[in-house]
């Protein structure tokens, strides 16, 4: 087996170092990139949430102030709570277990929330 001299061992090294560089430049552009898509403004994190919650308590002040005309009276309600476990579910739980117990309850409150207003429109 054939020895290096130091004008090759030195050469040898150098690339080694810039193909370490490169796969560390990667990783961080690829962590930046995905820890870019998932930050959002405050602003539009509670700003949403803000009248959200408004349109939630006039539902509810609806429905118990007008609870005894016969409407219906659950319509308004249920849209106000699928846009509510949607925003939360997607914007103010990001990881872990609490995301996907969260997600779960959003989609079957979607699923069902679009089933009870299509009952009231096909059924009424």
């Amino acid at each position: 087996m054939r020895q290096f001299t130091d004008a090759e061992k030195q050469l040898m090294q150098a690339k080694i170092y810039d193909q370490q560089d490169r796969r560390h430049q990667t990783v961080r552009e690829f962590a930046r990139r995905r820890d870019g898509k998932k930050r959002e403004s405050p602003a539009w994190k509670y700003g949403f949430l803000g009248p959200i919650l408004c349109l939630l308590g006039f539902n509810v002040f609806h429905l118990v102030k007008w609870q005894h005309f016969g409407l219906d009276q659950y319509g308004n309600l249920v849209i106000a709570l699928m846009l509510l476990f949607n925003h939360i579910a997607f914007y103010f739980t990001t990881r872990g277990w609490p995301s996907r117990i969260m997600k779960a309850v959003a989609v079957i409150w979607l699923v069902l929330g679009f089933a009870y207003v299509a009952w009231l429109f096909i059924g009424n």
